[in-house]
């Protein structure tokens, strides 16, 4: 979405929709197990009560993440919606900012090289856990193998000493 094109669809109050598989945004693969999904996403234009460009964002992914527990692959379902107040320059996102005065609302600098699957690729990222773990992990049979052993080591050592 060129810089014009995301100005014309808020004042124009269009909506873009779509589905993108998670193996073409590069950023969001990387953070995945094996790169599979879709995400689904959804730009609706608009503007705000000031009559500043707005795109409200609304995502939905299926995603398979790494647990941070056994390292395990597990399923991901992800949801967000988000407002994004445009602006063609930093000082005036500041300036907008403080005319809002709405937390909900992010203001953004629109970029030439902003396009839609960029914007929603960031969204993404910005809404994956930190350390996605399962409920409950079921550590691999070699994992509590190596656990086993290593105790039975420990208690060698101590009877050793004994």
């Amino acid at each position: 979405m060129a810089n014009m094109q995301g100005y014309e669809l808020a004042r124009k109050g269009e909506l873009l929709a779509g589905k993108v598989a998670v193996r073409d945004l590069s950023r969001l693969a990387a953070e995945t197990v094996d790169g599979s999904g879709t995400v689904s996403w959804s730009i609706q234009g608009t503007m705000t009560r000031l009559r500043h460009p707005q795109l409200n964002l609304d995502v939905s992914a299926d995603l398979r993440l790494a647990c941070q527990r056994c390292l395990l692959p597990m399923s991901y379902a992800l949801r967000s919606q988000a407002s994004l107040v445009l602006t063609a320059t930093e000082e005036s996102a500041d300036h907008i900012e403080a005319l809002l005065e709405d937390e909900s609302l992010d203001v953004i600098v629109l970029q030439e090289e902003n396009d839609p699957l960029l914007l929603i690729e960031d969204e993404v990222l910005l809404n994956l856990p930190l350390a996605p773990v399962h409920d409950v992990c079921e550590a691999p049979a070699v994992a509590q193998e190596t656990a086993r052993s290593a105790f039975a080591v420990l208690k060698g050592l101590k009877e050793s000493k004994s």
